[in-house]
């Protein structure tokens, strides 16, 4: 019998919600147009007019518009709880950076609310910044809320189909409750980073190419919870390492109380010779309600070591010496995963209590294992699978297997 994992009422509801559209309020009256600040058609740095632009919507609480045009940046311009930045579209308003300024726009400090950024152009313009970003929201104290950037191009005209040299996080949302990331386009390095910690997030419709590390972003530190999470039909082409990473930030995030929540991660498309992994969950000690469902990881080349397709592993032992608690309720299925991987298209590993991996398809052309389970894992259900490759279970694993299908 086929055990179904079924989300609580509250979560179920939690993905409707999650799923609509994002709730926006505009504040009455007409936008302030940035054409009146800036002439968006000379090769003048317009730092100064861009804060003038915002300053204006600060004072009145109007909207922010941005005409076409380009607009030259060098520095930081401060945004503020309930701004709303809207341009004429991707191709026609072009935010551009003639430096190496971290991030353009920035909006830090507690009770942020109400912020979005829709239509713009952004390019880096061979900014040499480590971790350079285009919107950064980070709330400090209270969590920022409902938080909204749609339809953005990100990129860098200076390198055109390539990856950058450094790591750039474009859309950097930290400590983030009900925020939305949809249908941006994101180029030449930059990724989507949510989190630390995230609650109700969704991350849907993004296009990202050529990411210099992990391409989208969802963890947790210390002793976060970040629940309520959706990460659906992303396209993901050449990341350098993970198309998409969520849970704790690496494997010492021990703290016991950490935990993660109600991650739904659906019909993702990753595609690239990516170094580390397809989807990869480093679950802390309090894990429960995770589903991986219909996503389309393939990996073109034999790069790296050690390389996952669907990637599932637990922190380290808590760090006041408890035993660590088992994973519940996660679900992996209808994946298709192939390539060649070093280790496994499908890897799990750590305490879980009667995980299910059902209606997969693993293969891998590297001749190794297809289907890799080790460590405290009691009772995985292993039904329905179509793979090539081995089936491997490490004692003290324990596993029900029957109705797989093995190609040889």
């Amino acid at each position: 019998m086929i055990r179904i994992l079924r989300l609580t009422p509250l979560a179920a509801g939690i993905f409707c919600l999650l799923a609509s559209s994002a709730p926006v309020v505009h504040a009455a009256g007409g936008p302030i147009e940035l054409a009146a600040f800036c002439d968006g058609s000379d090769d003048k740095d317009d730092t100064s007019c861009i804060r003038a632009w915002v300053d204006a919507a600060r004072s009145s609480g109007q909207e922010l518009y941005a005409s076409p045009g380009h607009f030259l940046y060098r520095q930081t311009v401060d945004l503020f709880s309930g701004a709303h930045v809207r341009c004429a579209g991707p191709a026609t308003t072009i935010f551009r950076s003639t430096g190496d300024a971290k991030i353009l726009f920035d909006a830090v400090g507690n009770g942020l609310e109400g912020i979005s950024l829709e239509d713009c152009g952004f390019d880096l313009n061979g900014n040499k910044e480590p971790f350079a970003a285009v919107l950064r929201v980070w709330g400090q104290g209270a969590a920022a809320r409902n938080i909204r950037v749609r339809g953005n191009r990100m990129y860098d005209g200076t390198l055109t189909g390539k990856t950058s040299p450094e790591q750039r996080q474009y859309i950097l949302l930290l400590n983030c409750e009900q925020c939305w990331v949809t249908e941006n386009h994101l180029s030449e390095g930059g990724r989507i980073k949510v989190g630390r910690p995230g609650r109700r997030v969704v991350i849907r419709d993004n296009v990202l190419e050529h990411v210099n590390d992990n391409a989208i972003t969802v963890v947790g530190r210390a002793q976060a919870s970040s629940q309520d999470i959706l990460i659906a039909g992303n396209v993901i082409e050449d990341p350098v390492r993970t198309g998409i990473f969520f849970g704790a930030d690496g494997m010492p995030q021990n703290d016991p109380a950490l935990s993660v929540r109600n991650v739904r991660i659906s019909n993702n498309v990753v595609e690239g010779d990516f170094v580390s992994a397809c989807i990869r969950g480093t679950l802390p000690n309090r894990a429960e309600h995770v589903v991986i469902s219909g996503n389309v990881c393939s990996k073109s080349g034999g790069s790296g070591d050690r390389v996952r397709g669907i990637d599932l592993f637990r922190t380290h032992e808590p760090s006041d010496g408890s035993a660590q608690l088992s994973a519940k309720q996660v679900l992996i299925t209808d994946n298709i995963v192939t390539g060649h991987f070093s280790s496994a298209p499908l890897y799990l590993a750590g305490a879980y209590d009667q995980p299910i991996l059902n209606a997969n398809q693993f293969a891998n052309s590297g001749g190794g294992d297809a289907i890799w389970v080790r460590g405290d894992v009691r009772r995985v259900l292993i039904t329905n699978n179509v793979y090539v490759g081995s089936l491997r279970v490490e004692e003290p694993a324990t596993a029900v297997v029957h109705d797989n299908v093995e190609v040889r």
